[in-house]
């Protein structure tokens, strides 16, 4: 048995300049949302016979029309997308839990500059308030924010204080010991958030993947209350984060950023809507208020003529460095060659052209959530689960403190959450926004072991 390790994402941080990275992905819905309004003859949608086809042959059939979701849950898809960091993901199923601030003084802290020293100590200063209350404010985390406001301690100490307003308004601190996580956690794994952490690059930067091309964000928007995208959210960062720590803890290293593979096999202009960009764009703010500053590189691989098109048109409109950061790969060949560039073959799921599989699945589905249209089951489950909360049918505590309007589908147009300019981060597991500045089962049935290389075994 070998290992196989990795991260899950969230989110990727980079960029600066006109446009930051973080707003990239999202700005490139809304540049493909005008350039299919702009098109004299648009090209005609697919049929869904042949959208599925294409979903099931780009992504190991993980559009999951249909599936029923018990026997998604029965299989275990998505419930270790948070262990893939781990030597052997599938032999504990705890999740990894978020360090407390005097855990967290044993990270090692991130190689810095002597100026960024002076500066973290300045900052420290500046929040004593907030260490006093065990609220984390060690340098791995000081450093995220400092980075993101670009060394300036003013805009750092500005930018942390409103993302512990954020904090306290959606109990954030109390995820794990307040929050309902069989509705925001559990019932929604195998399709949202998609993907997982599964390996590291040949730098040893953790790897996280995300299909969102199969998601299909429009129609999620459409059929989930927004407060509860954004709960979703919270709760996977905050996994996302501590899966990143444990893994630093493990192997001795400091925290460091990320790399995120955007497989947007199932992508097509039928997403490439203004609302979809403008809720995406909400949710990287929301996600910038949580784990900031996060990702280091974003390889989009199969990426369809829709997204390379646009692509190619825009990229010019972003800053050099965050271009940098980005790199497209149509389907195929190409796409692997992309990978390995970066992951060695084994690091590489099978469903992608690599060695990698989880108890012999070639799609690593229970590493790696498979995504796809969550069936009408998991979606009533979910808000049945947040219904009798609210009207106190569940025993236990309630998961926050801010109430939820089940009918407030999409964001409000005001109020972006962060008006400095920043280098955050864009996308994972699931997002990408123009800012101011920061699945069904298959017949397959786990084995014991496997030949692969890097197969992660029970």
């Amino acid at each position: 048995m070998t290992q196989v390790q990795g991260l899950h994402l969230g989110k990727v941080g980079l960029g600066e300049g006109i446009l930051p990275v973080q707003a990239a992905f999202s700005a490139l819905m809304m540049m493909m949302a005008v350039y299919v309004a702009l098109k004299p003859k648009p090209q005609r949608l697919p049929t869904r016979r042949q959208e599925t086809r294409l979903v099931k042959r780009r992504s190991g059939g993980a559009k999951n029309w249909g599936a029923e979701a018990g026997a998604c849950w029965s299989a275990n898809y998505g419930k270790y997308k948070y262990m893939g960091l781990r030597p052997n993901p599938l032999a504990d199923p705890e999740p990894p839990r978020f360090l407390t601030l005097q855990e967290a003084r044993s990270l090692q802290t991130p190689e810095h500059t002597e100026d960024e020293a002076t500066k973290l100590e300045a900052l420290a200063t500046r929040l004593a308030e907030f260490t006093e209350q065990e609220i984390r404010t060690d340098p791995s985390v000081m450093l995220r924010f400092l980075r993101a406001r670009k060394g300036d301690v003013n805009a750092a100490e500005k930018y942390f204080r409103k993302a512990m307003t954020y904090h306290k308004e959606w109990d954030i601190e109390g995820v794990f010991t307040r929050w309902n996580l069989e509705a925001y956690e559990q019932v929604m794994a195998p399709w949202w958030l998609s993907g997982g952490f599964l390996g590291h690059s040949k730098k040893g930067e953790a790897v996280a993947y995300e299909r969102i091309g199969c998601c299909n964000w429009p129609k999620l928007i459409e059929r989930v209350p927004w407060e509860v995208i954004i709960k979703l959210d919270i709760v996977h960062l905050r996994r996302s984060h501590a899966a990143l720590e444990e893994d630093a803890l493990r192997r001795g290293m400091p925290v460091g950023r990320a790399v995120l593979v955007e497989d947007c096999a199932g992508f097509g202009w039928d997403q490439c809507q203004v609302k979809a960009a403008r809720c995406i764009a909400k949710l990287i703010d929301a996600r910038d208020m949580v784990l900031p500053f996060t990702i280091s590189k974003v390889l989009v691989v199969n990426a369809p003529s829709s997204f390379t098109t646009a692509w190619g048109m825009f990229k010019g409109l972003l800053d050099p460095v965050t271009v940098a950061k980005f790199s497209v790969a149509s389907p195929g060949a190409s796409s692997l060659a992309l990978l390995r560039e970066h992951l060695d073959d084994d690091m590489i799921p099978g469903y992608l052209g690599g060695s990698c599989t989880v108890d012999s699945d070639p799609n690593c589905r229970q590493v790696l959530s498979p995504g796809g249209e969550a069936p009408q089951e998991a979606i009533d489950r979910l808000l049945d689960l947040i219904d009798q909360e609210q009207h106190g049918a569940l025993d236990g505590p309630p998961s926050s403190s801010s109430g939820l309007g089940l009918h407030n589908t999409f964001p409000p147009e005001e109020d972006r959450l962060d008006e400095e300019e920043d280098e955050s981060d864009v996308t994972w597991f699931a997002c990408l926004s123009p800012r101011k500045t920061d699945a069904a089962p298959s017949s397959h049935k786990p084995t014991k072991g496997s030949s692969r290389t890097c197969c992660i075994a029970r």
